[in-house]
């Protein structure tokens, strides 16, 4: 029930991702204005987290997932009917504070509903469920925006969108527990004690450096080769997508499980050389222009991304005084992974071209395994 509920909130908030700039566009923003407003949402989520460390993961999550939820379907329902881009975006930071609540939330619930030697698992099955989710949306959401050509049919898709999010709000209230953390939340710099150790602060920044490069493989480097190398469509893009993250998501689910039994750092090894291997592949097809050994990495990188997102998060949880640290510290790591990776290896390709920038992420992959062997295994004993 909480995994489904999940899902279809992963649903609702990747609904209408690739729509956002087209219909920032159409209300009159520039091309600079929508990317603007489309990392604006992630700014707003980093900005909740960094000073939410001793806020967002003591309110009470089923509470929190509603509310969340709740201001996502209204900035979803109000983009609907924005006459401007102003409103828009302000609808668009309205977004950012309901998805900052959600995922706090959901994974410190996973971990509340979990038993102590079963973080792993508990974290793998949210990850895999989210992004089961989040898998449908684009199609979902580009098929609907499709069915009337221009912004009538942006606004609709946004419009459904909203009405998923209610939906999941008026879910969590109905399904969820409600289970207090008995610590008043407040609004502080960063506070995450037992993070701040040498050895804690590398699987911080390996956690981080993992998770972006999820974000980098997925949302750059891929849709790049694929357009502009490989000469794809969009809609062959989308496809090509949503196939990793479907394997993503069977792994995910799996990879905590196994990570609770055999301990986190071989199964993340598996990740970084599935990474590795993934890269290894894109430089192939670069070099040969074949579009067959190019669709074949969705199998390395689902396996990579399945593993990275729902692996390492837990191993900040490992190291953490608190689990509820752990869910600030991990939220932080994915933050600044997502923010950073990408505009790296972007910044990689379009200064010294493809191959420099698959450099770049092959030794981002080998940084992750070095960290992983270095710092040993984090996995708590059973009896703890």
């Amino acid at each position: 029930m909480f995994l489904g509920l999940i899902a279809a909130c992963g649903l609702a908030t990747g609904f209408t991702a690739a729509l956002t700039a087209p219909l920032a566009v159409e209300l009159g923003a520039s091309e600079f204005a929508a990317g603007v407003s489309v990392s604006s949402l992630t700014m707003i989520v980093l900005v909740a987290d960094v000073f939410g460390t001793r806020a967002l993961p003591y309110l009470e999550p089923r509470r929190s997932i509603a509310i969340g939820m709740a201001l996502w379907g209204t900035g979803s329902v109000a983009t609907t009917f924005s006459p401007s881009f102003a409103l828009l975006e302000t609808s668009r930071l309205l977004q950012g504070v309901g998805l900052a609540l959600f995922a706090a939330a959901g994974p410190e619930l996973a971990l509340r509903l979990a038993k102590p030697d079963r973080f792993g698992t508990a974290l793998g099955e949210f990850q895999s469920a989210q992004v089961f989710g989040a898998m449908a949306s684009p199609i979902l959401g580009g098929g609907l925006a499709a069915l009337w050509p221009g912004v009538p049919g942006l606004r609709v898709a946004f419009f459904v969108c909203g009405l998923i999010a209610f939906a999941c709000a008026a879910a969590s209230l109905l399904l969820l527990p409600r289970l207090p953390s008995g610590v008043k939340p407040r609004i502080s710099t960063p506070y995450l004690p037992g993070l701040g150790a040498p050895r804690s602060l590398t699987v911080v920044t390996t956690a981080a450096v993992g998770q972006g490069m999820r974000g980098t493989i997925g949302l750059t480097v891929i849709p790049l080769m694929a357009v502009g190398i490989m000469n794809m469509t969009n809609f062959a893009v989308g496809i090509l997508l949503a196939s990793s993250y479907l394997i993503e998501s069977l792994v995910g689910r799996s990879a905590g499980a196994i990570s609770d039994r055999t301990g986190r750092r071989p199964v993340v090894v598996v990740g970084a050389l599935a990474g590795a291997v993934g890269v290894a592949m894109l430089l192939g097809a670069h070099h040969l222009e074949n579009q067959v050994l190019f669709c074949a990495v969705v199998v390395p990188f689902g396996l990579s991304g399945g593993i990275l997102l729902g692996v390492l998060p837990t191993t900040v949880v490992d190291v953490a005084a608190r689990p509820e640290v752990g869910v600030a510290g991990m939220r932080l790591a994915r933050d600044l992974g997502f923010s950073i990776m990408p505009v790296l290896a972007g910044g990689m390709i379009a200064t010294a071209g493809m191959v420099s920038g698959l450099a770049f992420c092959s030794g981002a992959f080998a940084s992750v395994l070095a960290a992983t062997l270095g710092v040993g295994e984090t996995r708590r004993p059973a009896a703890e």
